[in-house]
């Protein structure tokens, strides 16, 4: 997990309890099965969830036709109240719309996106628009596989705390790691 940030970046505030969490599918389709997990997690951090229009859409292999995902994403990312985005998924479909988007308002009310894999290139334009973005677990990352709790506890060290996330690793036997700072 890395938080996406320079030294002139705006970064979104911290979340605290009765704030705001949108999740949504710029890319493929999810069930509420898949992302139960993560509304039960946020919750118990005392944050209050929404799901966009289209979480739960379905065309082919994605969470809605394109235009769905794009003005889904546009929505959460200009409406106010809305604190943090986690992206459900990823898998094939924010590169279809990254284009289209207008971070106009976003940048006035900067909030954190959330998300890796496909998210990627959301992630990418939030850190040309000068705004922090965090390249972390998705809603369907919570759903308990090894070394998901330790993500966890980052993503809400980051989200709540203003935590800097440090990782230690032993070198290995082949030298392909080192000791050093990155």
């Amino acid at each position: 997990m890395s938080l996406l940030k320079n030294s002139n970046a705006i970064s979104p505030p911290l979340l605290k309890p009765g704030d705001q969490v949108g999740i949504i599918s710029t890319a493929r389709k999810v069930s509420m099965e898949n992302i139960e997990k993560s509304k039960s997690v946020l919750e118990s951090w005392g944050l209050n969830v929404n799901f966009s229009k289209n979480l739960f859409k379905e065309d082919r292999q994605f969470a809605g036709t394109d235009e769905m995902r794009r003005d889904a994403l546009q929505e959460m990312m200009d409406d106010t109240s809305i604190n943090a985005i986690l992206c459900a998924r990823g898998g094939y479909g924010t590169l279809r719309i990254i284009d289209q988007i207008n971070f106009d308002s976003f940048k006035s009310n900067p909030k954190w996106i959330i998300g890796f894999s496909d998210v990627t290139p959301l992630l990418n334009e939030c850190r040309k628009v000068g705004v922090q973005a965090i390249h972390g677990p998705m809603a369907i990352s919570f759903l308990g596989s090894t070394g998901d709790e330790n993500a966890l506890n980052y993503l809400k060290k980051i989200l709540m705390d203003g935590g800097e996330v440090n990782y230690e690793f032993a070198p290995n036997e082949q030298g392909l790691m080192r000791p050093g700072i990155a």
